[in-house]
């Protein structure tokens, strides 16, 4: 018993330290957090000697160190009481300082016999203090503020709600934990025999003062408490199991094992227990799965549910189904009664409400969120998660009225920013879980990481939009380039023939032949315009059966005067009967544009020849093909070039060659997209010096 309360008060003491010292560096302006300090000082002190007094070596050293932890106590119940006061909210000076006052005055006979007269032996240990005059004013004192704190904490945990409601909740339970362990020290006192086995109950006492002081998040109290209940259950059953083991068949228990002779042996029973069972980790793992199977398991399937939506958020492209599972995930998984997210336009800084479940404010509406309102009511959006009770904790008369008027207004509390890379694309806010659980470390990272994630894909959304619009821009310069390179030659025949009107106009041949050149390309205008109006507004171009054989005869006139000024031989034979689904006037660019570049390549050429010809094609999914060959004999293509020949603006043409004019490398390209958008295939063959061929592969129409 007496290695316990040496082990006991050792740890309460290390632990009053640490408890001590981080609730006042969490707040070091807080006055409450100070108070606190203060109690935890005198508590460690308390324990400091009670640790002295067990280990004294003689009766003067154990009477003197027992005169000093009896004169230090009488400041705990003072100090807790203080502390109460102040995490209460309640005004009670003349209280406080009475006292102080009385303990002050108690403590100056701390090494006199009026507090403590003597020790003597009394049950195992040989030195335990007898009480001396003073010592029946100074229980009471002890147990008048002793009570009164607990009373006004329970007062303001009735009247509290929410996370104010848990907070006291654990001051209150923590507090009967500490003071009914703290009772068995005074038993011996007026000679019950009853040992001070609960020393330790105290640090369950102090500790659980500190969590609800902190609220570090580092575990989520409430499974610890059912943890710890379920491990001292399991810790007690198995110790119980050892003592009477050890009490009914002495012969089975190992050289070495504490040997128990009396009831008060099960003490040391449980200390043999409890050491073997932080020892084997196999125990510890099975009781936890265990607990998260039977105990824990609403809470573990809620945060699972939380992982699984995490996952596969990248799978969901929609992002208004997106927002609206999202928050229904989330309710469901932390049974809030409200979830709502609001986002933002890209080009936007308010946010706008996206999805809401359950109730809105009381006004009915969620109001939108803007910067000029500091977000939320003056509270900016920060990168992390904010839980309002904790921004409550220390803060100001006027600062928590504020964070009340910001939950009625949202029904929120907790603020759950959609960020990423410092970027804020919206927020989430949940409000109060239906069971009031806090929220613990493991949700808020659980709800970050969700976060993240809405927020990456948010991102990745507004990339592929402004990729999007990047090509939009690319195609529509494109565009631009490709309708001048073809409203060029159409608008050159014209200009051309306008010429001569003042010199031929009288010749009845040249007026005929004006009009069929001004109607035919007027009409070919009128489609390139037509075309590009229907690829403007992304609508499909109208099909219809196409034979190969008419689209060529009408290259072969429209061309006939570039042929014959170029001297330029054109080999067009008859075409076979098939059809094929397309545009005529797109068809009709393509071999215009593929004639054109022949041309070109014949310039200076011996003998120049173009030729046409008419092959089966193999065989596709949708049916027969045809391929339609445009080959010429003149300089060819360089193979460098000939791999890139489709690409936009890339040309044959030195940009200094004066010949430049006549294209600037968009024709290919265009004639790439028509024959792709009839589905079909263009490829070339090129040799220097011997020839180019260009192969149009085109689907056939069944019959």
């Amino acid at each position: 018993m007496i290695t316990y309360c040496i082990i006991t008060a050792f740890i309460n003491a290390l632990a009053g330290v640490v408890l001590g010292l981080s609730v006042l560096f969490k707040g070091p302006r807080n006055r409450r957090n100070h108070v606190f300090a203060w109690f935890t000082a005198s508590f460690v002190v308390w324990s400091w000697f009670y640790l002295r007094w067990q280990l004294a070596g003689s009766d003067e050293e154990a009477l003197r160190l027992a005169r000093v932890l009896t004169g230090a106590s009488i400041f705990i119940p003072i100090t807790y009481f203080h502390f109460v006061i102040r995490l209460v909210e309640k005004n009670r000076p003349a209280e406080i300082a009475v006292g102080y006052l009385l303990a002050l005055g108690v403590s100056a006979f701390t090494f006199t016999p009026w507090l403590v007269e003597s020790v003597e032996p009394r049950m195992m240990f040989p030195h335990w203090p007898q009480k001396g005059p003073l010592f029946y004013p100074y229980i009471l004192i002890f147990g008048y503020y002793t009570v009164r704190a607990w009373i006004l904490s329970f007062q303001g945990y009735r009247a509290a709600t929410h996370w104010r409601r848990k907070q006291l909740g654990y001051v209150c339970l923590s507090t009967m934990i500490g003071w009914i362990g703290g009772l068995t020290n005074f038993l011996l006192w007026f000679e019950i025999p009853v040992p001070p086995v609960g020393n330790g109950m105290a640090l369950i006492y102090i500790g659980g003062v500190s969590y609800a002081m902190m609220r570090f998040r580092l575990v989520d109290v409430d499974e610890f408490i059912i943890k710890g209940i379920v491990y001292l259950l399991a810790v007690s059953g198995l110790s119980l199991f050892y003592f009477l083991l050890v009490e009914g068949l002495p012969q089975f228990v190992p050289t070495g094992f504490p040997q128990l002779e009396n009831s008060a042996g099960y003490l040391a029973a449980f200390l043999v227990t409890l050491l073997f069972f932080l020892l084997v980790p196999q125990l510890r793992r099975a009781l936890d799965a265990f607990l998260e199977l039977r105990v824990l398991s609403a809470r573990s399937q809620s945060r699972e549910r939380l992982r699984e939506f995490t996952g596969r958020i990248a799978a969901i492209n929609d992002l208004r189904t997106l927002f609206a599972e999202a928050v229904v995930a989330i309710s469901r998984a932390l049974d809030a009664d409200s979830v709502a997210l609001y986002a933002r336009a890209e080009f936007s800084s308010d946010l706008h409400l996206e999805s809401a479940v359950g109730p809105g404010p009381a006004g009915g509406r969620r109001p939108a969120l803007t910067p000029e309102a500091g977000w939320l009511g003056g509270l900016p959006v920060a990168d992390r998660a904010l839980v309002l009770y904790e921004l409550e904790e220390g803060a100001a008369a006027d600062e928590r009225a504020k964070l009340d008027e910001l939950r009625r207004a949202h029904q929120v509390e907790l603020i759950l920013p959609i960020s990423e890379a410092g970027n804020l694309h919206g927020v989430i806010l949940i409000g109060r879980c239906r069971d009031h659980r806090l929220f613990g470390d493991v949700d808020i990272a659980l709800l970050e990481s969700l976060a993240l994630r809405i927020a990456l894909t948010i991102r990745a959304r507004q990339l592929e939009r402004q990729a999007n619009h990047a090509e939009k821009l690319i195609s529509l310069g494109t565009l631009a380039a490709g309708v001048a390179h073809e409203l060029r030659n159409p608008l050159v025949s014209i200009r051309t023939f306008s010429a001569l009107i003042e010199e031929q106009g009288a010749d009845p041949e040249f007026r005929r032949e004006f009009r069929g050149v001004v109607a035919r390309d007027v009409e070919r205008i009128a489609s390139i315009v037509d075309n590009v109006s229907a690829f403007a507004d992304n609508a499909p171009v109208k099909f219809t059966p196409v034979r190969p054989s008419e689209v060529l005869r009408g290259v072969r006139d429209i061309s006939a005067p570039d042929f014959r000024a170029a001297g330029v031989q054109l080999v067009l034979p008859e075409t076979p009967s098939c059809e094929v689904a397309g545009n005529y006037s797109q068809l009709l660019q393509v071999f215009i544009n593929l004639f054109q570049n022949a041309l070109h390549a014949l310039e200076g050429r011996p003998a120049p020849c173009i030729r046409v010809a008419y092959r089966r094609g193999p065989e596709t999914a949708s049916g027969p093909t045809m391929i339609i060959d445009v080959a010429d004999n003149g300089a060819g293509i360089d193979e460098a070039v000939s791999r890139r020949i489709f690409e936009p603006f890339v040309t044959t043409k030195s940009t200094g060659d004066e010949t430049a004019k006549r294209g600037m490398g968009l024709g290919l390209a265009i004639v790439k997209r028509i024959v792709e958008a009839h589905g079909g295939v263009i490829t070339v063959a090129s040799q220097t010096g011997v020839g180019t061929t260009f192969s149009v592969q085109l689907p056939c129409l069944k019959k």
